[in-house]
């Protein structure tokens, strides 16, 4: 009898374990039904940008990527001026900005459809009046449904589909909660989906002749990258027919690589010149991208070479006088008294090498290599790579240098280096001297 109630016991403890073990492995493969991104106290962990130095700023950019929560994937397309991002906004506290033009696709974990949206916005008071405004305006793009009014504290989308896409006006966002339900028969599904048109271009100088807004298969062909942002905001690039700017498009390339293929972006005509702006379909899958590639600068007098069509490429200014009285501008006159001005400004928003101070920089006979930018819809300016001192002689001399990481750098014993350092130092291949 004793044995038996043993028996009994055991055979009851192990029934009672199994039975535990299935709850608690059933539960753990529940799917919410609901389910909240609760930025304002950033229950997912996410990092965050502030105001503060360029890596600082960026923290926390959403340039096409995603944050995942219980299934739920929330993927962003960055607006042409600047990226969405998780940020830090002084007294307003954390919170997710999508800018106008910007665009967030949510998608439902398998099997599941989305039937409710609710975006809840970050509140402005107004410090005289009181008043109280929210920053909450998106319109449906792709997976049907309805939007409630916009600039609420709370905006609305209900319908039924597997993934929704969100065009931004301006949100800044405490919050978003999906509500989820299984898929039926009246479920839009993603791959039911119209596909977005693109207009097939190739080359820049076509696609700088596009509309602003239009979605672009943009083909390339030994399209040089010239010059990389401080902050690595963007990427300058030509080929033989234009110059364009790769803006927070999400995607990373080398100095120098040559690109060949094609790429799916978006046209956005800004004062600098055109820029290649990120679309759902921008990645490098159809590049072929090759180190090292070359190109040679635009030369000439500053009116050969002060032109629309070289607007964003690289030109190259010999024998010329380069004078500066301030840390943030110089000028530089040629031969013909022709002048043009450098735009050497403490700001993050162009690819500067020489980043800090041109005071008082006066050359009688120098080179000047840049990046040819519009800085008004009437002037042109120069974004300076190099400037040299007399005619060269393969050594340049820099002031206050400060070269993007994209760089590769190495001392006289080859040994590779993250900046510059005083000295000769030799930077893609050439011999550069900083004071």
């Amino acid at each position: 009898m004793k044995k038996l109630f043993t028996l009994l016991f055991v055979f009851w403890a192990a029934l009672g374990a199994s039975a535990e073990d299935y709850e608690v492995e059933a539960a753990a493969g529940v799917q919410p039904t609901e389910v909240t991104f609760d930025f304002e106290n950033n229950n997912l962990n996410l990092a965050y940008g502030h105001n503060g130095t360029p890596a600082e700023a960026k923290a926390g950019d959403l340039s096409g990527k995603s944050i995942e929560k219980d299934g739920v994937i929330l993927n962003f397309v960055s607006a042409a001026t600047i990226p969405s991002r998780y940020y830090l906004n002084g007294d307003r506290g954390l919170q997710l900005q999508s800018q106008s033009g910007g665009q967030m696709r949510v998608t439902a974990p398998s099997g599941y459809a989305i039937t409710q949206i609710v975006s809840v916005g970050n509140k402005s008071v107004n410090s005289k009046t009181g008043a109280i405004t929210y920053q909450n305006s998106w319109t449906v793009n792709k997976g049907g449904g309805n939007l409630t009014a916009a600039n609420q504290e709370t905006q609305t989308w209900t319908g039924n589909a597997e993934s929704v896409r969100l065009n931004s006006a301006t949100c800044y966002l405490n919050a978003l909660t999906i509500t989820l339900a299984a898929v039926n028969s009246e479920t839009i599904l993603r791959t039911n989906e119209v596909s977005d048109e693109y207009t097939e271009v190739e080359g820049l100088g076509a696609f700088n002749n596009t509309a602003n807004n239009t979605l672009v298969k943009l083909l390339l062909k030994d399209a040089i990258i010239t010059s990389g942002m401080i902050n690595e905001e963007g990427f300058y690039v030509q080929d033989a027919t234009g110059g364009a700017h790769f803006y927070y498009t999400g995607l990373e390339f080398n100095i120098n690589d040559k690109l060949d293929g094609y790429i799916f972006v978006k046209k956005s005509n800004q004062t600098v010149g055109a820029r290649i702006a990120m679309t759902e379909e921008t990645n490098k899958d159809n590049l072929e991208i090759t180190a090292n590639g070359t190109y040679e600068p635009i030369t000439g007098s500053i009116s050969d070479i002060n032109v629309a069509t070289n607007k964003l490429k690289v030109v190259k200014l010999a024998n010329v006088k380069v004078k500066g009285l301030t840390e943030t501008t110089a000028t530089i006159t040629d031969a013909y008294e022709n002048t043009i001005a450098i735009n050497n400004a403490k700001t993050n928003n162009y690819p500067y090498v020489i980043k800090e101070s041109l005071e008082a920089i006066n050359y009688s006979n120098a080179t000047v290599v840049g990046i040819l930018f519009g800085s008004s819809a009437t002037e042109n300016k120069i974004m300076p790579l190099s400037i040299t001192e007399g005619n060269g002689t393969g050594i340049e001399t820099i002031h206050n240098s400060q070269f993007t990481v994209k760089n590769s750098i190495y001392n006289l014993q080859g040994v590779r280096m993250n900046s510059l350092k005083k000295g000769l130092n030799i930077v893609n291949g050439k011999k550069v001297m900083v004071k």
